[in-house]
């Protein structure tokens, strides 16, 4: 991972959004505002960063031109 949201001085971890046993921090680097997913452990922190938000777009763009 190139950039994890662990130990990232974007990660808003005061802007906490539960949602049942997960939940997502707040980001602000990101427009959402938003890390790029749900975890339900601080662990997953090191699997994901900015870098989950850039590889997205173009795997939707890629799928939709297959059909």
């Amino acid at each position: 991972m190139e950039y994890c949201c662990h130990g990232c001085t974007n990660l808003n971890k005061d802007e906490k959004k539960i949602d049942g046993t997960c939940y997502m921090y707040g980001c602000r680097s990101d427009k959402r505002g938003k890390i790029c997913g749900w975890i339900q452990s601080d662990n997953e922190l090191k699997t994901m960063g900015c870098s989950s938000w850039t590889n997205k777009p173009t795997q939707i763009n890629e799928q939709l031109t297959l059909f």
